[in-house]
């Protein structure tokens, strides 16, 4: 399984996402490439629940949440 996060503006460099289940445990932490908009994380090895979702790009976090069924 995949999930796309897409941003509305290109992410300034040395951006970071970061993936945390609802106990706060970090899961993934993905540097992203600058020159794209859409970003791919493979979620396969993810048990079905809630998942958190941080983007840091540079100019301001943002957050997010998504499920895996």
């Amino acid at each position: 399984s995949t999930l796309t996060i897409e941003t509305r503006q290109l992410i300034a460099s040395g951006g970071k996402l970061i993936v945390t289940d609802v106990a706060g445990r970090m899961l993934l932490s993905k540097s992203l490439d600058s020159n794209s908009a859409k970003h791919q994380i493979d979620i396969s090895s993810f048990s079905s629940g809630i998942y958190f979702v941080q983007l840091d790009g540079g100019k301001g976090i943002s957050r997010g949440r998504f499920v895996k069924e």
